[in-house]
């Protein structure tokens, strides 16, 4: 028997490559691969070929449902920078109207509007997955392209800080990361982590582990556990510093 029910979903789906251990989030591109796919009269439809919470198979639906958004945003941007974004970058934040979800024959089926509420919010949070992730094999021209539309928009403008900060010299990298960067505004793991491990080069213990506790990667933990042990000590010397408070 098929279960049903219709509502508005708001949503946001991100995903890419990994670039090392440092930055693996969760890849929706990835999560589709391991469900057959089809497309119905009434919307589409995902099967695991295991079993997995019903919770997964319904995004994994949605994720389905929205990819054509996601493809025409990419290719949107890919044409306005006249060079392509790979197709391993993906992002969408919109909603879904009159949304029905149901189940029939071992497979997750899922149906509505998929509505772009946001596009330039869109477009810019893309650009900077696309900078994080192709920073190694674009040309500095086309880096920069894809950093100025990251930064016309908040949602993604301290990633696109972050990233500057990184790829500057290092004497100047920390410089602009405390002059530019609004800490509570980062959103990708990669980019927290960068933020974090620069604040701990310069032993500002407190910040690099309010960055890192944010992050959910394996690197940002066991950044955070040192920066906690960093702290200890440095307070333990600040504490036994009796000159400091008893000199005139």
């Amino acid at each position: 028997m098929a279960s049903c029910f219709v509502k508005t979903t708001l949503f946001a789906f991100c995903g890419w490559v990994a670039l090392g251990s440092s930055s693996v989030t969760a890849n929706e591109l990835t999560l589709l691969n391991r469900y057959q796919q089809q497309t119905t009269e009434q919307g589409v439809a995902v099967r695991a070929e295991s079993d997995l919470p019903a919770q997964v198979d319904q995004k994994a639906c949605r994720l389905l449902l929205s990819k054509p958004q996601r493809l025409a945003l990419r290719t949107e941007l890919s044409d306005t920078l006249g060079f392509e974004i790979t197709d391993s970058v993906s992002f969408f934040a919109g909603r879904i109207d009159n949304e029905k979800l149901w189940t029939a024959d071992g497979w997750q089926h899922c149906s509505g509007e998929v509505v772009i509420e946001n596009k330039s919010l869109n477009l810019a949070a893309l650009a900077v997955r696309a900078a994080w992730q192709m920073r190694g094999e674009l040309e500095q021209a086309q880096l920069k392209q894809l950093l100025q539309v990251s930064l016309s928009e908040p949602y993604s403008s301290a990633d696109a800080v972050t990233l500057i900060a990184h790829l500057a010299p290092e004497p100047r990298q920390f410089a602009y990361l405390q002059q530019n960067l609004q800490a509570d505004q980062l959103t990708l793991d990669v980019a927290k982590q960068s933020a974090a491990q620069l604040y701990f080069k310069q032993q500002d213990y407190a910040q690099t582990i309010a960055i890192a506790s944010t992050c959910k990667s394996i690197d940002c933990q066991r950044l955070r556990l040192q920066a906690e042990q960093q702290k200890e000590k440095q307070d333990a010397e600040k504490a036994f510093d009796l000159d400091s408070y008893f000199n005139p």
